[in-house]
């Protein structure tokens, strides 16, 4: 499975000027974290952030004497940069990207603004089947905050073998429900895809990439909120 989720980006940095600073900022071991330009293109970069993390363990011998021992970790986050739609992908994001975030800010000078995007599900998905020229089924919905009491909310989830949204609908029966995520099964077991309204992207398959592309381009088309 492949995961994806975008980010609003502005910056008056160009493309180009961005990877400059990143090949300035390149990793290397003394440092501790840095930068590898992997594409360059006129409209995006392609990069990754590598961090080099030291650790220190300490255990017992079977006679109570302290050993101590060392123990690096390189943790890798994989980015996108673009000079159109959201602006700011991450690949299989990590759940913690500060020093990542840090990092962009200080080679920028602080002109960088990275903020969540907001997308309807529903349309992101049929925008993405749309690229595909395929329809699949939408076999999982889920939802949050939806009232059903004066003083209560609940999450909802509803799965299906055929259309999952219409068995939400008749189930919630409450008008103006926003969806918090959608997943598809595409036909003919090519895979299946999820997609939220926070920007997030799963795909699993074989035509994971071609769902990528395909998400990526709507979102530009839709000029997601950020």
């Amino acid at each position: 499975m492949r995961r994806v989720r975008w980010f609003g980006l502005q910056s008056k940095l160009p493309v180009d000027a961005l990877a400059a600073r990143l090949k300035q900022r390149a990793y290397n071991t003394e440092q501790g974290d840095g930068f590898v330009l992997e594409q360059l293109r006129p409209t995006y970069l392609v990069a990754r952030f590598v961090e080099r993390v030291h650790r220190v363990d300490e255990v017992l011998d079977p006679f109570g004497n302290p050993e101590t021992f060392e123990r690096f970790e390189y943790r890798s986050q994989q980015f996108r940069v673009s000079n159109y739609g959201p602006g700011l992908e991450f690949t299989d994001p990590a759940r913690n990207a500060r020093t990542l975030v840090s990092r962009l800010l200080e080679l920028t000078d602080f002109d960088l603004v990275i903020a969540p995007v907001s997308i309807d599900p529903w349309i992101w998905a049929s925008d993405i089947q749309s690229a595909l020229g395929a329809t699949g089924i939408i076999d999982r919905v889920q939802a949050k905050n939806v009232q059903i009491g004066a003083e209560a909310l609940a999450s909802v989830q509803i799965d299906a073998r055929t259309d999952a949204l219409s068995a939400f609908r008749s189930f919630v029966r409450v008008p103006d429900i926003t969806l918090e995520k959608v997943r598809i099964r595409l036909p003919g077991k090519t895979g299946m895809f999820a997609v939220s309204a926070s920007g997030g992207l799963e795909a699993t398959g074989r035509e994971h990439m071609m769902v990528i592309d395909a998400a990526r381009s709507s979102l530009a088309q839709a000029g997601a909120r950020s």
